[in-house]
């Protein structure tokens, strides 16, 4: 099944990597770095997805465009950019040297957006908390690839950078690929298998707590 389109397939499998690195191990979340580009990209998003959310995934590539998720009160939504906000924050100096303006990016986003169940938000939501919860900083060098942003409404952020190395199994992983999918269900039988899958999931995960 199709979860993105720009190039896209391999940027969301490198999400879904990242996030099970970082589910297997809690320390790999560290507390949000905040800055001008960060708010731009993720008031563009939430532009996009036109409602309040309630837990925001955003994917954050060196070299790609940017994407995420939007989870609000009874839906998740899928968003994307067309091309890279940060490559076009650069400008060159005649003096040779460089600098960022971010007020020059423009993007058009695409969302896909699905129905979910309260009930199935409400067991999801405490996951995403806790995790940002359990986020520390972390003393490490950072290096290109692609971050992801968790932020959750009135819990704050929790960042995790890329970094490679073999990765396991994890629970956000694997629930941030099913939301992923559901995102994309074009039907009503399609939303219902899918978000069966989804509460399979966290009924296991509920059993081994």
């Amino acid at each position: 099944m199709k979860i993105f389109s720009f190039k896209k397939c391999a940027l969301w499998f490198a999400f879904i990597y990242a996030v099970t690195a970082a589910a297997a191990e809690r320390e790999n979340l560290e507390p949000c770095e905040t800055s001008e580009y960060y708010t731009r990209i993720d008031k563009l998003m939430d532009d996009a997805v036109k409602q309040k959310a309630r837990l925001a995934i955003t994917v954050v590539p060196s070299y790609e465009a940017e994407a995420g998720l939007r989870i609000g009160d009874d839906s998740v939504a899928l968003v994307q950019f067309d091309k890279s906000f940060w490559r076009q924050t650069w400008v060159k100096e005649t003096s040779g040297g460089n600098h960022q303006d971010f007020s020059l990016p423009r993007v058009q986003t695409t969302v896909d957006r699905a129905t979910l169940r309260g009930e199935t938000i409400r067991r999801i939501l405490p996951l995403f908390r806790d995790a940002i919860a359990g986020a520390k900083p972390a003393a490490r060098q950072q290096l290109d690839g692609v971050s992801y942003r968790f932020s959750f409404d009135g819990a704050g952020c929790a960042a995790i950078p890329w970094l490679g190395g073999d990765a396991k199994d994890g629970p956000l992983a694997r629930l941030v690929k099913l939301l992923a999918n559901h995102a994309e269900t074009k039907d009503a039988a399609a939303a219902k298998a899918s978000e069966d899958k989804i509460v399979s999931l966290l009924e296991a995960l509920q059993a081994v707590k």
